[in-house]
């Protein structure tokens, strides 16, 4: 080998890519890509509200607990009796 025919061997060639070719690739990627993900984002968006709505009920029914068998406590012993128990429970069961 020459001195010519290695720094050929060397050098990077850049391959020039039409617009059109670059616009149907881009195309063809968005259909593959919507077509894999519409699946997982329609399951997704069924069952965000669903999420949304326990985690607010849950939030609001166990702070509420909380804050009542604190407010229920005996100041002596510390501990809730069974009547306030039931009647906070009872108040929780129609939030």
């Amino acid at each position: 080998m020459t001195k010519d025919e290695k720094s050929n061997n060397n050098q990077i060639t850049k391959i020039i890519v039409p617009p059109y070719m670059k616009a149907f690739s881009g195309a063809i990627g968005g259909i593959a890509e919507a077509s894999c993900l519409q699946p997982i984002d329609k399951v997704v968006l069924l069952l965000t509200p669903f999420a949304a709505h326990l985690t607010l009920k849950y939030a609001l029914r166990l702070g509420t607990n909380a804050m009542l068998q604190k407010a229920f406590k005996d100041s002596e012993t510390g501990v809730v009796e069974g009547f306030f128990r039931v009647l906070v429970l009872v108040f929780l069961k129609h939030l």
